[in-house]
């Protein structure tokens, strides 16, 4: 899908507030912090979703800080996989610093 297909995706269900998505797998996509930024401006909206699985993309740590920003906000996430970046994704300490703080400050997961 690469970061257009997660950003399509992601808009579509921006758009239309009558989809109850719950589960979203854009694993294994080549996404990278362009589809992160996306994925992280539906998670604001989409209260219905539970589960998001980012494994194995390249977010980067622009992408995971835009995640991480979203995951802070959302009331309904329980479960965020980020398993298995792939070689050419480069995630610092700082992005993994903004994950933490997300997940420490998130009631739901």
């Amino acid at each position: 899908l690469r970061d257009e297909g997660v950003a399509s995706i992601c808009e579509a269900v921006q758009r239309n507030k009558e989809i109850k998505l719950t589960s979203l797998d854009v694993s294994s996509n080549l996404a990278g912090s362009k589809a992160a930024k996306s994925v992280a401006a539906m998670l604001v909206v989409a209260t219905s979703l539970t589960e998001l699985d980012l494994s194995r993309n390249d977010l980067g740590d622009i992408g995971v800080e835009a995640v991480a920003a979203a995951v802070k906000e959302s009331k309904t996430l329980q479960i965020l996989k980020l398993e298995g970046w792939s070689d050419e994704s480069v995630v610092s300490v700082k992005g993994a610093i903004a994950m933490v703080a997300a997940i420490a400050v998130n009631a739901s997961l």
